[in-house]
């Protein structure tokens, strides 16, 4: 997955290099690291830490800044209702425009105590999210269409549900396409989530942001997004030849 800033646009987050959080199961700052677990102590374990699945930098590529997670080998699930929690680091300054950005302007003020904009609805500051296999690079991804970019509420929790859909392709290797993205406009069970779609996701929006973001301060903000996959149940699509060119039987001519 990556989470992904345009930075053309005054409305989204401005992603940090800030070490990124993943945690297996419970949200745990104390936790091992899933790294030096075995695979059944990982499927038993409370939690474990899993931060070293984040690309540990600020990517960009055209327009966009991006932090990319790929999961480490050694991360499983037990089963149904395991999830993984991950959490990206932003502020709201806009590197194009003088502060304050974003933030302010979402939440009707320059700190987090100005909440009386009667629209502050507004779903600012935003991110990009993707999902994709991760055989594929992001850029890969991106440029082949594996999975689209959906744009969710950053200062939230944002849980997603992954389901499964296999692409066999001809002549080539193949891959998990996460191409149907359904927004919950209202938060749902997070088994609630149909194998016919590829991610399900939805926000509970924090009511102000959780972090101060008046010009002098440093604090940073955080986005926090709940995954898992609920059913290991996959749908696979095949690719196959549906024509082809016929091959005549040859005529025989006497003299």
């Amino acid at each position: 997955m990556a989470l992904l800033q345009d930075r053309t646009a005054t409305h989204q987050a401005n992603l940090l290099p800030r070490p990124m959080k993943c945690f297996l199961n419970k949200f745990w700052e104390e936790a091992p690291m899933c790294s030096t677990l075995t695979q059944a102590e990982i499927i038993t374990t409370y939690s474990c830490n899993c931060n070293d699945s984040w690309v540990p930098e600020i990517l960009r590529f055209n327009d966009y800044s991006y932090v990319s997670f790929r999961p480490a080998e050694y991360i499983v699930s037990a089963g149904a209702n395991i999830y993984m929690t991950l959490q990206a680091f932003f502020n709201c300054e806009d590197s194009n425009k003088p502060f304050p950005s974003a933030c302010s302007k979402a939440h009707g003020g320059t700190d987090n105590t100005s909440n009386s904009n009667p629209g502050y609805e507004l779903p600012n500051p935003v991110l990009w999210f993707m999902v994709y296999d991760p055989i594929f690079t992001w850029e890969e991804a991106y440029r082949g269409g594996y999975g689209p970019l959906n744009l969710y509420d950053g200062n939230g929790v944002t849980t997603m549900n992954i389901g499964l859909t296999y692409y066999e392709a001809l002549n080539s290797t193949g891959y998990y396409n996460y191409g149907k993205v359904t927004h919950e406009s209202f938060p749902q069970s997070m088994t609630d989530c149909s194998i016919h779609q590829d991610v399900v996701f939805s926000t509970c929006a924090n009511i102000g942001l959780i972090c101060d973001v008046s010009q002098n301060s440093t604090e940073e903000c955080h986005s926090s997004l709940v995954m898992q996959i609920p059913r290991f149940d996959r749908t696979i699509i095949a690719k196959t030849m549906s024509m082809s060119w016929p091959v005549s039987n040859p005529i025989l001519c006497s003299v």
